[in-house]
C-alpha cells in the first residue's frame, strides 16, 4: 500500500497551532468553571427563595451565604440576602438581635444597590430598612440624642427611580406621618393620588387619614383629571369623596362623567349608583331612568330591585311606590321583588300597604317562609303576640334550618311565658348549631332550673363545663341544683370545685360551711 506523504504532512500541528489549541482549551475550561459556579449559585439562590416564601429566613440566609461565594457580583443575590435579614429582624423579639439583623439587611441592600444603582426595588427596600433602624435607634441607644438614620432621602431616591410606584409613595406617606411632618404628608398624598387615583380607597383606611389629608387627596384627584390620568377612576373616586362631604350635586356630576368616559365598561351597579345620586339630588325622574337602565342590564334583577328599594327608603313611600309601579309595568314580578317592596314599606312605617302585599303573596306563594317572617314582624309592631306566634311558627316550619326564625320564635315563646314550648325550640336551635356556645347552653340550663327540672339543669351546666371547665359559677349552679334534689354530698363536692377555681369567693366558703353543718 502506497501512502501519500503530502496528505499526512498536512495533519501535523506547528508550534503556533499547539499554543492556540492550549489557549482555547484553557479558555473553555475557565468559561465552564464560571458557568458551573453560576449554576451552583443559582441553585442556592432558588432554594433560598423558597425558604423565604415559607417564612424560614434563617435557612434562607445560610443558603444565600453560599450563593454569595459563587456569585459575589450578583445584585439579585445580595438583595435577596438583604430580604432574608430583613424578615429575620422583623420576626425577632429581642431588640438587640433585631437591631443587628436589620443592620446586616441594610449592608446587603447597599451592596446590591452599588452593583445595580438603577434598581428602584432595592432602593425601596433600603428605605424600609433605614426607617426601621431609625425607629429602633432610640431604643438601642437612648443616651444619644442625634439619630444618624434618616429614611426620607432613601424613599425619595426610590421614587426618583420609579416615580409611578404607588406603594413607594404610600410607604413614604406612612413614614412622614410617623415623623409628624403634616405638610410633607399632604404633598406625598397628593402625588400618590395624582398618579394612582384608585389609591383613594386605601388611603381612607389609613391611620393618618384626616380632614386635611382628605383635602390633599381631593387636590390629587383634581390634578389627575386635569392631567388626563385614569379619568374613569379619578372622577369616580372624586365623586366618592364629595359624597362624604354631602356635596351631592358635584358628586353626581363627577360620577356621571366617570361612566361617560369612552373606555369605561359600565355595570348595572354603576347605573344603580348614578340613580342613587340623582335621588340624593331630588331629581326623581332622572333617578328612575338610571334605575331602569340598571335593571335592563342586570344579571340579578331581584337583588338589584331589593337594593333600589332600600335607596328609596330615605325619600319616602310615595316615590318608592311610583318606582315600583314602573317595575310592575316593565318586568315579570317574582316573590323576592314583592318582598323587597314590603320590607321597605315596613321600614317606612307603611304597615297596612306592606301587610296587603304580604297577604296576597301568602295566597299566591304559600311556601315562602320569608312572607310569614315579615308578617310576624308586622304583628310584632302591632303587638299582636298571638298572630306573631302563628306567623313565625309557619316560617320555621317552611324553613326549619333558619336559625334566625327559630331564635325569634324562641324569644317570643319565652316572653309569652310558654316555657315548655320555648325549651323545645331552644333544643332545636342547639341541635342545629354546629358548635353551640356556652351562653346558649347556660340559657337552656337556667330555663330548666326555672321550670324546676333540676336534673335537666345539672345536665345543661355539665355540658357547659365541657366547653369552659374553669368556670367556677357552673359548679356553683350544679351544687345548688343538687341541694334542691337533696344530694348534699354532691353539692359540697361541686362547691369545693368552685372554690378551687375561685379561692377568694366568700359566698362559696360560706356555702361549704353551711352544708358541712
Amino acid at each position: 500500500m502506497i501512502i501519500n506523504r503530502k496528505s499526512t504532512d498536512g495533519l501535523r500541528f506547528g508550534p503556533l497551532q499547539k499554543v492556540l489549541s492550549v489557549m482555547l482549551l484553557a479558555t473553555g475550561m475557565v468559561i465552564a468553571g464560571v458557568l458551573i459556579q453560576q449554576l451552583i449559585g443559582q441553585i442556592y439562590y432558588h432554594r433560598a427563595q423558597n425558604r423565604l416564601h415559607n417564612g424560614e429566613p434563617a435557612m434562607a440566609i445560610q443558603l444565600l451565604s453560599q450563593a454569595v461565594r459563587y456569585m459575589p457580583q450578583s445584585d439579585s443575590v445580595h438583595k435577596l440576602l438583604g430580604r432574608g435579614y430583613q424578615q429575620a429582624g422583623s420576626q425577632e423579639q429581642n431588640k438587640q438581635k433585631a437591631w443587628s439583623l436589620t443592620l446586616q439587611s441594610k449592608a446587603c441592600f447597599r451592596k446590591a444597590l452599588t452593583l445595580n444603582p438603577l434598581d428602584a426595588e432595592t432602593a425601596y427596600c433600603l428605605a424600609l430598612v433605614e426607617a426601621r433602624l431609625e425607629r429602633l435607634f432610640p431604643l438601642i441607644q437612648p443616651q444619644r440624642r442625634f439619630n444618624p438614620f434618616k429614611a426620607l432621602p432613601r424613599f425619595d431616591e426610590a421614587i426618583r427611580l420609579f416615580p409611578n410606584a404607588p406603594g413607594y409613595h404610600l410607604a413614604k406617606a406612612r413614614y412622614v406621618h410617623r415623623q409628624n411632618r403634616p405638610e410633607l404628608l399632604h404633598t406625598t398624598v397628593q402625588s400618590l393620588i395624582r398618579i394612582y387615583p384608585g389609591g383613594y380607597t386605601q388611603l381612607a383606611k389609613e391611620r393618618f387619614w384626616s380632614e386635611s389629608v382628605k383635602m390633599a387627596a381631593k387636590a390629587g384627584l383634581q390634578q389627575a383629571i386635569s392631567d388626563g390620568i385614569d379619568l374613569r377612576t379619578a372622577h369616580e373616586k372624586l365623586s366618592d369623596l364629595l359624597v362624604t362631604e354631602e356635596n351631592w350635586s358635584d358628586a353626581l356630576e363627577h360620577y356621571r362623567r366617570a361612566i361617560e368616559v369612552p373606555t369605561a365598561t359600565n355595570t348595572s351597579g354603576d347605573y344603580c349608583h348614578l340613580g342613587w345620586l340623582y335621588l340624593k339630588n331630588a331629581r326623581y325622574t332622572e333617578a328612575e331612568i338610571w334605575f331602569f337602565t340598571c335593571l335592563d342590564t342586570s344579571h340579578d334583577r331581584e337583588r338589584d330591585i331589593s337594593d333600589i328599594c332600600r335607596e328609596y327608603q330615605p325619600v319616602g313611600a310615595e316615590a318608592l311606590m311610583a318606582f315600583f309601579t314602573g317595575v310592575r309595568g316593565r318586568y315579570p314580578l317574582t316573590t323576592k321583588m314583592e318582598l323587597a317592596l314590603a320590607r321597605s314599606l315596613i321600614a317606612l312605617k307603611h304597615i297596612n300597604q306592606a301587610e296587603d302585599i304580604l297577604i296576597a303573596l301568602a295566597q299566591r306563594d304559600p311556601s315562602s317562609a320569608n312572607v310569614h317572617y315579615l308578617l310576624s314582624r308586622i304583628a310584632e309592631i302591632q303587638k299582636d303576640w298571638d298572630r306573631m306566634e302563628l306567623a313565625i311558627q309557619k316560617a320555621t316550619v317552611l324553613d326549619p334550618t333558619n336559625l334566625q326564625y327559630r331564635q325569634i320564635f324562641y324569644d317570643l315563646l319565652k316572653r309569652m311565658g310558654k316555657l315548655s314550648a320555648a325549651e323545645q325550640e331552644l333544643d332545636r336551635i342547639i341541635a342545629a348549631t354546629q358548635n353551640p356556645g356556652l351562653q346558649i347552653l347556660e340559657e337552656r340550663a337556667q330555663m330548666r332550673w326555672n321550670r324546676k327540672d333540676y336534673p335537666g339543669a345539672i345536665q345543661g351546666w355539665e355540658e357547659g363545663l365541657k366547653i369552659a371547665p374553669t368556670r367556677a359559677n357552673l359548679h356553683a349552679n350544679i351544687a345548688e341544683a343538687h341541694i334542691k334534689l337533696g344530694n348534699l354530698k354532691q353539692a359540697i363536692a361541686h362547691y369545693q370545685k368552685a372554690l378551687t377555681l375561685d379561692p377568694q369567693n366568700k359566698q362559696y366558703q360560706q356555702k361549704i360551711r353551711d352544708l358541712d353543718a
